[in-house]
């Protein structure tokens, strides 16, 4: 089954994916679009700031890391030192 992503969705996934622990604070419709996909975890911790709407920290499932090895396998030697 092929998933349909928004830019955004895709932004996130490859910012998670290419981060060292795979988790990254997000906004909720974002995190629950993704959740809702499978691809992330949404935990209960958010940022805030003024005049900004929270933040979910999120962090890549099974599925989501596969996806992104699949779409982003470039990412880790673009990142590599």
């Amino acid at each position: 089954m092929k998933l349909v992503l928004s830019k955004n969705m895709k932004i996130v996934l490859e910012r998670l994916f290419s981060g060292q622990d795979g988790s990254d604070f997000v906004t909720l419709s974002t995190a629950e679009a993704l959740a809702a996909r499978g691809l992330v975890s949404v935990g209960k911790r958010q940022s805030t700031a003024g005049g900004r709407f929270p933040h979910y920290l999120v962090t890549l499932t099974a599925a989501g890391r596969k996806w992104c090895q699949e779409h982003y396998r470039k990412v880790g030697a673009r990142n590599a030192p």
